[in-house]
């Protein structure tokens, strides 16, 4: 068993390495090009910008480049973004540390963060899975899903948010409370979508009854509130409003996302109103999935049916995206816990879920690997 597990760790780490690689290849392989620094967001850092740094031309980049500017000036000196990104602040702070303030090294620590991050999180799934007697096969669907290809070459921390999530429920599940609500509060200052996993949580305990423990895990999203609000007397915003843009009805992102579907002139069309699918779809048989099954008392059972209820409720009219890149990542969670599920219920991995898994992640990785021909300069 052991070798078997340390037969996965090896395959997970040296396809990241290469994925990485193949990745930065397309920029004289600069790790800063990870970040996405935009040209059209370059004015959002009022300083000299830092020699080396690759900036993306007829782009808007995307969300690395604001970890990296708190990363490099965590003070809020020289940087102007919006409050939201504040909240997210564990994975920037810890490139800040790891860094000891080099800049140049931000890129690097950054993918090492959610390069490690990895790692840890397949580690640790597996030893869940051990404790299952599952396929330890099933860790490859965690370490390769789409959300997690698109993370790790954006700078992005979703990566980080899935290992203290697992870890979260490892330590639960020995019933190591002390240690979960920790791991559970990291995820929180990780990225604000780790309430939905909160959420389900709490609800769970309540179903159980469970009362000491729910106050126990209520601790974790007090103290994410008083970090919104610290946020809220230095900014004068509320960061976690800022996040879900405006709001709007609920489910209303699902019917405007199939407003929008048009039939595709091309490949790039099909890509852009099509790759989302996958995951509404995805979700949809999961759902199936959980309300067909009878053991209605397992945990699993619970967190990820209202994951999902929770996840498609969030999809507001500003919530939802053309693009896989945004509903991919924002669904790592319910991937997790779709394994999770079928694990505990002593199921084969649903044969749909896993080829929608694989056509989100292969297209994904195709589309970044092979088509995608960018245009930068490097400073």
């Amino acid at each position: 068993m052991k070798k078997k597990r340390n037969n996965i760790l090896w395959v997970v780490g040296i396809f990241y390495l290469i994925y990485i690689f193949l990745f930065l290849s397309k920029f004289q392989f600069n790790p800063s090009a990870t970040i996405e620094l935009s040209a059209n967001h370059v004015t959002k850092y009022n300083a000299p910008l830092p020699p080396n740094l690759v900036v993306e031309i007829n782009r808007d980049g995307y969300d690395g480049q604001f970890y990296y500017m708190i990363a490099a000036d965590p003070w809020h000196k020289h940087i102007a973004v919006t409050t939201n990104w504040y909240q997210r602040i564990l994975y920037p702070t810890l490139a800040h540390i790891l860094s000891l303030g080099n800049k140049a090294l931000i890129p690097i620590i950054l993918l090492l963060i959610n390069f490690v991050s990895i790692i840890l999180g397949t580690y640790v799934l597996l030893l869940l899975l051990e404790k299952y007697k599952a396929n330890l096969n099933l860790a490859y669907i965690f370490a390769f899903n789409v959300g997690i290809l698109i993370a790790i070459i954006r700078d992005l921390p979703e990566p980080l948010l899935c290992l203290f999530i697992v870890l979260t429920i490892y330590y639960m599940e020995k019933k190591e409370d002390g240690i979960a609500i920790i791991y559970l509060a990291a995820a929180l200052l990780t990225k604000e979508i780790a309430i939905l996993f909160a959420a389900a949580l709490l609800f769970y305990l309540l179903l159980k009854r469970e009362f000491k423990r729910f106050l126990i895990y209520l601790g974790p999203l007090l103290l994410y509130s008083f970090w919104l609000l610290s946020l809220f007397l230095r900014f004068d915003k509320i960061a976690l409003m800022e996040s879900i843009e405006r709001g709007g009805i609920p489910f209303l992102g699902i019917a405007q996302y199939f407003l929008w579907l048009k039939f595709p002139n091309d490949l790039n069309e099909l890509y852009t109103y099509y790759s989302a699918l996958p995951v509404l779809i995805f979700v949809v048989i999961q759902c199936v999935l959980v309300f067909k099954q009878k053991a209605k008392y397992h945990s699993y059972y619970w967190l990820s049916l209202t994951l999902q209820i929770l996840f498609l409720i969030s999809l507001t009219k500003h919530a939802y995206t053309e693009l896989i890149d945004g509903l991919g990542r924002q669904a790592v969670i319910l991937f997790l816990f779709s394994i999770l599920f079928h694990v505990e219920n002593n199921q084969q991995y649903n044969r749909w879920l896993l080829w929608l898994m694989i056509l989100m992640s292969t297209g994904y990785f195709i589309t970044k690997i092979i088509i995608f021909k960018p245009q930068y300069f490097i400073t």
